[in-house]
């Protein structure tokens, strides 16, 4: 072959071009496909172990909600076993829907104290009102009837 011949020779055409094209268009939509799929996967799927941990930790902290009266030493020890529980479900945790879960969790275990606190409150506000001879709507009119008095 010759020098004049070699030059002549097509090499990168549109059928060349297009191949290329074809093969790119192929492998990036069979990678987001499989992207597609494994978002989903994340995104649906609770696996076994959150799930697991889950209901141990659901369970622990309705049964704090339903304990009923409890003093402070009682509420405490169960909170921490509450918390430990909902520690190991979020250890657990491994896509994303496994860790929606354990926020779920949190947010329901501090509602619940956030529920005993404000009871306690209102025990003491009670006891205060009680201690200084009031009680209810009543007692505060009659204070501030005293006070307006003085």
């Amino acid at each position: 072959m010759k020098i004049r011949e070699l030059l002549q020779t097509e090499i990168w055409n549109r059928r060349t071009t297009r191949k290329i094209l074809v093969g790119f268009g192929i492998v990036f939509g069979v990678a987001a496909i499989g992207l597609g799929i494994l978002y989903a996967v994340e995104v649906n799927w609770l696996t076994a172990g959150e799930r697991n941990a889950a209901k141990a930790a659901l369970t622990q902290i309705d049964a704090l909600q339903d304990a009923g009266p409890l003093s402070d030493a009682e509420f405490k020890v169960r909170q921490e076993q509450t918390d430990a529980k909902v520690k190991a479900a979020q250890d657990a945790a491994e896509t994303l829907k496994d860790d929606s879960t354990q926020e779920t969790l949190f947010w329901y275990l501090a509602a619940v104290e956030l529920e005993r606190s404000k009871v306690q409150f209102k025990g003491q506000t009670e006891s205060w009102s009680r201690m200084a001879g009031f009680a209810g709507r009543s007692g505060t009119r009659k204070a501030k009837r005293k006070l307006m008095l003085l």
